[in-house]
């Protein structure tokens, strides 16, 4: 399911296909599994989680269902570094959990529990992961790469992640928070924001495929 946006999706949209997909999963109308998509991210490639081999047969053996075809739009890339596959399919993870997190509520809010306290880890760390992909730095210390990252592109606001670290650090805050099995959906909504946001700076900054990033 590819968005017609550039990177920054709207969360009221996609938290609203996911109220429509929890209801048909109560009518056992729906057998797929999704994946939400951009139009900025598709172009670029590199958040993709798809290689080159999978984008080529999805152009040829994919239908559109319904909407514009943005087939020809996806640009697979053979990724040459774990840390940009771990970040793509990191992004997909987020976006993912958002749209399945209602129909999680209210079949397996354990599992829910589960994959938003991943998630989260990995928004936390997301900076990391930009700066090395950038100019291959490691920065062992989250709160310097989020400081890093911020200077790095400039005009940034990431203090999801500060707030994100605070509850993290608090395991009775973080258990007590996402109790109520739907406040995941508030979360992640607000953790996928910032993360689209750290992408959009990224690819805008750097423009161009780097060789730590995928092979050519």
């Amino acid at each position: 399911m590819i968005l017609p946006s550039q990177v920054l999706t709207d969360k009221e949209q996609i938290l609203e296909l996911a109220r429509i997909f929890a209801d048909a999963q109560k009518q056992k109308r729906i057998k797929t599994q999704f994946n939400l998509l951009d139009l900025g991210t598709v172009r670029d490639g590199r958040f993709l989680s798809y290689g080159r081999d999978y984008t080529e047969w999805l152009k040829k053996e994919a239908k559109v269902v319904s909407g514009e075809n943005y087939l020809g739009e996806l640009n697979g890339l053979d990724f040459r570094s774990n840390p940009l596959q771990s970040a793509a399919f990191n992004f997909r993870r987020v976006r993912n959990l958002l749209f399945y997190s209602y129909h999680l509520a209210e079949t397996e809010p354990k599992k829910l529990f589960e994959k938003t306290e991943v998630a989260l880890e990995s928004i936390a760390k997301f900076p990391k992961s930009l700066i090395l992909l950038s100019d291959g730095r490691i920065i062992v210390s989250r709160k310097d790469a989020k400081k890093e990252l911020e200077t790095l592109v400039g005009n940034i606001d990431l203090s999801f992640i500060e707030s994100l670290e605070l509850l993290l650090r608090d395991p009775a805050r973080f258990y007590s928070e996402l109790e109520n099995p739907y406040n995941s959906a508030r979360l992640l909504s607000q953790g996928l924001e910032c993360l689209e946001r750290m992408i959009l700076a990224y690819i805008t900054k750097f423009p161009e495929v780097n060789d730590r990033e995928a092979r050519g």
